[in-house]
């Protein structure tokens, strides 16, 4: 129950970050794509395709990376539509091919815990989706 109380915090925390990535344009039309002005560092935002991917379903994107908990009731297909949609961040490749690879060979109750070399991947893809803002 507390593994599970917190996968879900932790993807509620992740939806408001995604959410709040998506300020008004420079236009103000508010399309929530993004520009240089609204980002906090106003430097690259890592792979942009990616981050296109990130902002366009950020539902998706709130859930993709978290850890998949035993029990959870989640959406493994959705998932990896929305990481084929999204592709690896520049440099992650190999880490996007492990989480893709890791989901696709799991039946939902023998997720946790999940390896070390995935657990990195997922956390580095995590950091990546992050950086999109």
């Amino acid at each position: 129950m507390h593994r599970t109380t917190a996968a879900l915090l932790l993807s509620l925390a992740t939806a408001v970050t995604l959410t709040a990535c998506g300020g008004d344009d420079e236009d103000g039309t508010g399309t929530g794509t993004g520009t240089t002005t609204d980002r906090q560092d106003g430097g690259d935002r890592g792979s942009d395709a990616f981050c296109e991917a990130v902002e366009a379903d950020t539902a998706s994107a709130a859930v993709a990376y978290n850890p998949v908990l035993p029990g959870m009731n989640v959406d493994i297909d959705g998932i990896l539509d929305f990481l084929a949609t999204a592709g690896a961040p520049d440099g992650l490749e190999a880490e996007h091919e492990t989480w893709v690879a890791y989901l696709e060979d799991k039946d939902p109750e023998e997720f946790a815990p999940e390896p070390d070399d995935v657990a990195e991947a997922r956390e580095a893809l995590f950091d990546a989706q992050l950086e999109c803002r």
